[in-house]
């Protein structure tokens, strides 16, 4: 028997990005949510008067007299869906186990207790689950809402289903449902009423819908179902923990956005038990926590890129000057080294970004000062939130003077700067920074307002807002530079010495930087491997960044944790396409730029 159906939504896949967008976080609805009792007393003269509502307090005794329930309906639930209008999350039917009272409710407590546990045991043995309802909560369910049925499982599996659909004795019986899984309060719509009438005898009299509900927006995301699922499959079967962001550098809407580990979003519907609240808190991976946007870690050598590009725009270097790649230099009273032993000789900018050289990095950042690596870094959004419409959003960590102050009792000195440099000791960047930033990179230097919701809709397409791609600046970024930045990157993929040879594709070219740093305290240092970038160098339509968590002591590196995790994204994304030859690549047009309006690591794994 089918009765008493609510709509609501849940979610099928990308479970990180629609449990995330949460504009505002509401409670899961059930079916009879809210329901308001306005019983009437029996009539003292002539039946035939009409009778005079009045709201009284529900009780056992009223609830025998009550003619009138006003009953919540809930609104059909609006979808969150995907760039190209496929549903993130979407309406699953589920099923719950009800008892129904019989009707007058007359029973006794004693007899209402007996009447709903020999139900309640027999449907226990029935499914083969423990079902745990009290006393209190039966009485207070038949003295207050009698009429109404009982739930006494939710959510039954399939298996669950079969076994008791054909085997229920009266009194029982499974009800559909609709699970919420995104809590939006976009997506809510307006609950409607629902009239039902009934004789002093509990006989049913009449019922009517009062007021249609009305139903809930549909949220259009920009994000690309396709790459999202890819991007999680890539960190579930390469990282422990970890997170990957692709976005479009052309218009900054945000392609991916994963994290792993991530938790299963049914626990939390219809309510989430305390033990099982308490063992995901307790997990030593956070499943709870979504890495791509919320953590952020040292961006290790990824940050070279900001450093180069800050050298060459102060003219402190130009791009054939040379620096000597040596194992270890000495600043101030401390050794600095480099992720190689051996000497390399000197190297040029491209060079040193391709080899990823420590010691070359340290005398250029020194020789730049902190001034111009601090301005450069925040223009290209380090050190501040995107603004996506999440809660929760790091902001990252750009140290200046006030800061250095404030926290260590001292200005930036040469030695931080070598820190700095190769974006270790106070940096810090989310994996949704530093996509944004390879973004700029990527097209030329716009900075586009990063974007996840396109727009929000009703149900027949009429839209409600619309969130336009906006450009926010361009930096002054002289093409010389772009040019030795993007050369260096597509090296470090491509090139001899490169770190990343992992993130090679036979059919597409991919530009990057690896890095890897440390942070956490003395001995129990973990590990963030990370790497960023955009592909195809030439005519970029994404940037990317991936950073793996690695355990305390373990040995991981960018070129062999992080750029595997993004080759194996974008090998599906090219699969059967040619790859042009180096010279036809650089042959062709660049695209145009909009403007904006008013640790020692092993060779090739830095």
């Amino acid at each position: 028997m089918i009765r008493d159906s609510s709509l609501s939504l849940r979610m099928i896949f990308t479970r990180n990005v629609v449990w995330w967008i949460a504009l505002s976080i509401v409670t899961p609805a059930v079916a009879t949510r809210a329901q308001t009792l306005m019983p009437t007393p029996a009539p003292a003269t002539a039946p035939s008067a009409a009778p005079e509502e009045e709201t009284i307090i529900p009780t056992f005794e009223t609830q025998k007299l009550a003619r009138t329930y006003i009953l919540d309906v809930p609104a059909p639930r609006g979808q969150i869906t995907d760039r190209n209008g496929a549903p993130l999350a979407q309406n699953r039917l589920s099923y719950n186990l009800v008892i129904n009272f019989p009707t007058p409710l007359d029973f006794s407590d004693a007899q209402a207790l007996n009447f709903a546990k020999e139900k309640i045991d027999y449907a226990a043995k029935l499914i083969g689950r423990r079902l745990r309802i009290s006393d209190d909560a039966i009485l207070r369910h038949y003295r207050n809402r009698g009429i109404m049925p009982l739930e006494i499982a939710q959510n039954l599996s399939q298996q669950e289903y079969e076994k008791v659909k054909g085997d229920l004795p009266a009194g029982m019986m499974v009800r559909p449902v609709y699970v919420e899984q995104t809590f939006n309060a976009m997506l809510t719509g307006k609950h409607g009423e629902y009239k039902l009438t009934f004789d002093k005898d509990g006989r049913k009299t009449s019922e009517k819908l009062v007021t249609p509900p009305e139903p809930g927006y549909n949220v259009v995301t920009t994000i690309d179902l396709r790459l999202q699922q890819l991007a999680e499959k890539a960190l579930e079967a390469k990282a422990k923990r970890g997170a990957m962001v692709i976005i479009d550098p052309n218009n900054g809407d945000i392609l991916a956005l994963a994290s792993w580990p991530t938790y299963d979003p049914n626990l939390f519907v219809p309510s989430i038990s305390a033990e099982q609240l308490k063992m995901l808190q307790d997990d030593p991976n956070i499943p709870l926590l979504p890495r791509a946007y919320r953590s952020s870690y040292p961006p290790g050598s990824t940050f070279k890129v900001a450093v180069g590009i800050a050298a060459l725009e102060a003219h402190a270097v130009y791009p054939d000057d040379q620096y000597q790649c040596v194992p270890a230099i000495q600043v101030g009273n401390v050794t600095f080294h480099n992720w190689k032993k051996s000497d390399r000789g000197a190297l040029n900018f491209v060079q040193a970004l391709t080899e990823s050289c420590d010691t070359w990095f340290y005398q250029v950042g020194i020789k730049t000062g902190a001034a111009p690596i601090i301005d450069w870094a925040l223009k290209l959004g380090f050190g501040a939130k995107c603004g996506i419409p999440l809660r929760g959003e790091a902001e990252g960590r750009i140290p200046n003077d006030e800061y250095m102050k404030a926290t260590h009792g001292r200005r930036i000195l040469n030695g931080d700067i070598a820190n700095m440099s190769i974006g270790q000791g106070d940096i810090q960047a989310t994996p949704l920074q530093m996509a944004q930033a390879m973004g700029i990179i990527a097209n030329g230097g716009t900075v586009y307002q990063t974007r996840l919701v396109q727009q929000v809709q009703t149900f027949d397409n009429q839209i409600v807002t619309a969130y336009q791609v906006r450009a926010k600046r361009t930096l002054d970024l002289s093409s010389g530079t772009l040019d030795q930045v993007r050369t260096g990157m597509t090296d470090v993929v491509n090139g001899a010495g490169g770190t990343a040879h992992q993130a090679s594709l036979d059919n597409v070219e991919v530009a990057g930087k690896t890095g890897t740093a440390q942070w956490g305290p003395k001995h129990k240092e973990r590990t963030a491997a990370w790497f960023s970038g955009f592909l195809p160098t030439d005519q970029p339509k994404y940037a990317f960044a991936a950073v793996y968590e690695g355990d305390v002591g373990s040995k991981v590196h960018g070129g062999s944790a992080a750029a595997p995790m993004i080759a194996d994204v974008f090998k599906e994304i090219y699969h059967g396409e040619k790859l042009a030859s180096r010279q036809q690549r650089r042959a062709r047009e660049q695209p145009e730029v909009r403007r904006a309006e008013p640790v020692e690591e092993e060779d090739e794994s830095d």
